[in-house]
């Protein structure tokens, strides 16, 4: 039995998250109800930079196999884009799937022991996931992409005790003035002493890494 999903029923839609999120997606993948997953690439391309090798891949499948609600084996094609540092450790430093279609296949095993059973072939066509990935992988990947431009806010507000309010305006201002002062010149301004108590030190929010993993849902475009 297959199951899938038309254009129609696609979404546009981007979901990027940096490097302290990314381990929590793959646990996610297996916590939505996956108990194997592996990727399929075929004709990928390598290209070498001054600090980086890109591997891009236009054919390629990941293959999930779902233990519950039933055992289902979901395999979701698009195109991979991996970019590695350039050094012995060969760090993923991008990490970027853009989904096109999928398909949810069901063993006719199954179908078999429950032909006389209107109400479990009922669900058994029903989709597990939706393009190819379960919702609690795609409700974390949604999450993040609200939370992890907070990040700065939280840390703000950890580390000065301010208040959420305080903390926006302080990061607002930082970003104003690195947009307003001119090349080369340094990020320095006066306060006046009524002032440090709102905004607190400025400096620098946290450091983000480059790594990031991007998911891409679009619709398959056909003649």
């Amino acid at each position: 039995m297959r199951r899938g999903a038309s254009a129609s029923q696609v979404l546009v839609e981007a979901l990027t998250i940096g490097r302290t999120l990314i381990p929590r997606y793959f646990s996610t993948v297996f916590e939505g109800g996956v108990t194997d997953l592996y990727y399929i690439l075929k004709h990928s391309k390598e290209s070498f930079h001054n600090s980086s090798i890109t591997v891009d891949c236009d054919q390629c499948t990941m293959v999930t196999q779902h233990g519950k609600p039933m055992f289902t084996k979901v395999c979701t094609e698009g195109r991979l884009i991996l970019e590695f540092t350039f050094d012995d450790l060969m760090r993923i430093k991008t990490w970027h799937f853009t989904i096109r279609q999928y398909r949810e296949l069901v063993p006719r095993s199954i179908l078999a022991v429950h032909a006389q059973d209107p109400q479990v072939l009922e669900q058994l066509s029903k989709n597990i996931t939706r393009v190819g990935l379960t919702n609690f992988t795609l409700n974390y990947l949604r999450l993040c992409v609200i939370l992890e431009p907070m990040q700065e806010l939280m840390s703000r507000h950890k580390t000065y005790n301010l208040s959420p309010r305080d903390c926006l305006k302080t990061c607002l201002f930082q970003k104003w003035q690195r947009m307003v002062a001119p090349p080369g010149t340094a990020k320095s301004f006066a306060m006046s002493p009524s002032c440090h108590h709102m905004l607190g030190p400025l400096h620098p929010g946290p450091r983000r890494s480059g790594a990031s993993i991007r998911v891409q849902i679009t619709p398959r475009i056909t003649a």
